[in-house]
């Protein structure tokens, strides 16, 4: 399994960020990872930015993934 820091809510990041265990994908599942990144301005101090995302594709036994 895999951790990450996850912003589930909105609000102070130091307030709602969280650890959390995230499982493998499996059979005929596609799990998406999207990650930002926060930037600090005097204006705008949670802001993010640079916000990227994945996909990944679990074929079923003996297919192969696209």
């Amino acid at each position: 399994m895999t951790r990450a820091i996850i912003y589930a809510s909105a609000g102070d990041p130091a307030a709602v960020l969280e650890a959390t265990e995230i499982p493998d994908a499996r059979t005929r599942t596609i799990q998406v990872e999207v990650r930002a990144f926060p930037i600090q301005t005097s204006s705008a101090p949670t802001r993010l930015d640079q916000i990227s995302a994945a996909a990944q594709h679990v074929a079923a036994p003996g297919k192969s993934a696209p």
